[in-house]
């Protein structure tokens, strides 16, 4: 069945059936589900997007950006006078009988943790940098103040997972936005992603944890606090290689696909499809962590990895960090249904970390429309400081003295230095009150000699402001400049 045709009975489920979802994800959608299914063959082109626009009754830009979703995740290549072609996929897996992995845990080499960036400094690129300016505090005290208002009854314990009304207003939100499947059942709500790796860590007790490398500091802490087994698994501009996760041995891997930490890339649907190949064929399991999946701003934000998954072999995780504030301790994980009894076997009789006033106020901020509308506005404040950090690199290093990548994504994107040591360069910078780290101090165990990014700095602009960042890329750049 060829593209056209596809289109029009897309047209004929699009005029009767609309959702809430944005048009140009239910395009994508429905084009990504044809393309794994084999419906549309690989080589074959999509429809021009102005015909394609004229046949669904929508803008060239819906358009558009359903095929640069497509682009992004590798379902297509957008090809020089040939429109977007379709690429060769494999096929994600299908369920497997229900069974639970089984693994050996054994020492691992644990991962390195570079040296804290808590300040205080003159200027702080740190990755996990936020403006608390940001957070919509009126709103959110007069949420609370309803909340507090209400019924009594919120001052008792609650359900363990959470009570029904957050995790319905989460599930709801990452069906919409993430391409998620779930129901409010599915999920566990807790104080923090710390709170809720760490039961996850007691609830794969047995297993091996693969963790992308470079990769996060801190979720090697956690897991290996708790006794876990650790295995670094090499991760490249596309994620976690899927040959070097078999060759270790794990069971578990921990991913960052949406915007691998910290080398900023997405990972595309054919990395991700062999990764849940691997998943399900072993009965494995992947923790989707969803980190900065929110924070995209060439583009629309990437659909989950969990969307993918037909197995039952994915964890998806979120947190509201970044998106509302540190203080606010709340994350949750979206559990396979395997798991989910796993989970009510071990935590049931365990009480919620979240205080129930703070779980209904999180509950009608989302549900009221509010969170999407502040992450709407946290976008475009996000976005001006990463435009302003950009010209400002631009305005004063040497011209040829550096590259950007990965600025799409996330509050911090990789500055390359050709040439220059990176680790050297940021221990040089924070004896002068200038937080900054290198690419490699994520990597586990510490290099020994060069690597593809041992020139990398990690730039973060989400704890700078507008008018102090040309006076802190400067004051970058003359570290560079006269460092050694």
């Amino acid at each position: 069945m060829g593209s056209e045709v596809i289109f029009l009975d897309f047209v004929g489920t699009f005029l009767n059936k609309r959702d809430k979802r944005p048009l140009y994800y239910q395009l994508y959608n429905h084009l990504a589900h044809q393309i794994q299914a084999g419906t549309i063959a690989p080589g074959e082109k999509l429809p021009g997007k102005r015909r394609a626009a004229e046949q669904l009754g929508v803008s060239v830009n819906t358009v558009d950006e359903a095929y640069q979703m497509l682009a992004t995740e590798g379902y297509v290549e957008a090809k020089a006078r040939s429109g977007f072609v379709v690429l060769p996929l494999q096929q994600a897996p299908a369920m497997p009988p229900a069974s639970v992995a089984a693994g050996e845990g054994a020492l691992a080499t644990p991962p390195s943790v570079a040296p804290g960036q808590d300040g205080p400094w003159r200027f702080s690129f740190s990755s996990g940098g936020l403006d608390p300016e940001l957070f919509p505090l009126k709103t959110w005290a007069r949420l609370q103040r309803e909340v507090l208002a209400g019924p009594t009854w919120l001052l008792l314990r609650g359900p363990g997972a959470g009570d029904e009304a957050l995790r319905s207003a989460i599930a709801g939100y990452l069906q919409g936005y993430r391409g998620v499947q779930c129901t409010a059942g599915d999920i566990v709500v807790g104080a923090g992603l710390e709170v809720l790796t760490g039961m996850l860590a007691r609830l794969f007790a047995a297993e091996v944890f693969a963790l992308e490398d470079p990769g996060y500091p801190k979720t090697g802490s956690i897991l290996r606090n708790m006794g876990v087994a650790l295995r670094p698994v090499a991760a490249d501009a596309k994620g976690m290689d899927p040959a070097a996760l078999q060759a270790s041995g794990a069971t578990v891997a921990y991913l960052t696909p949406s915007h691998q930490f910290p080398g900023g890339g997405a990972m595309g649907v054919g990395r991700r499809t062999e990764l849940l190949r691997w998943a399900a064929d072993g009965l494995h399991y992947i923790i989707e962590d969803d980190h900065d999946s929110e924070f995209r701003f060439d583009g629309r934000p990437l659909p989950s990895m969990q969307g993918l998954d037909k197995a039952g072999r994915v964890v998806y995780a979120g947190t509201f960090t970044r998106s509302l504030a540190p203080g606010i301790r709340a994350a949750y994980l979206v559990l396979p249904a395997q798991l989910r009894r796993q989970w009510q076997q071990m935590y049931g009789d365990y009480a919620c970390t979240i205080s129930r006033p703070q779980q209904h106020t999180l509950a009608r901020f989302i549900s009221g429309g509010h969170f999407a509308r502040n992450l709407n506005r946290l976008r475009a404040a996000y976005r001006r400081r990463r435009d302003a950090l950009l010209l400002a690199v631009e305005n004063t290093f040497a011209a040829g003295s550096y590259l950007v990548e990965n600025a799409h994504t996330g509050l911090y994107f990789i500055l390359r230095l050709p040439g220059r040591n990176a680790v050297t360069l940021a221990a040089l910078a924070r004896t002068k009150s200038i937080g900054v780290r290198a690419l490699d101090e994520y990597r586990s165990p510490p290099p020994g000699g060069p690597t593809p990014t041992a020139d990398a700095l990690v730039l973060g602009y989400g704890g700078l402001t507008l008018e102090e960042i040309p006076e802190a890329a400067a004051a970058l750049w003359e570290i560079v400049r006269d460092g050694k």
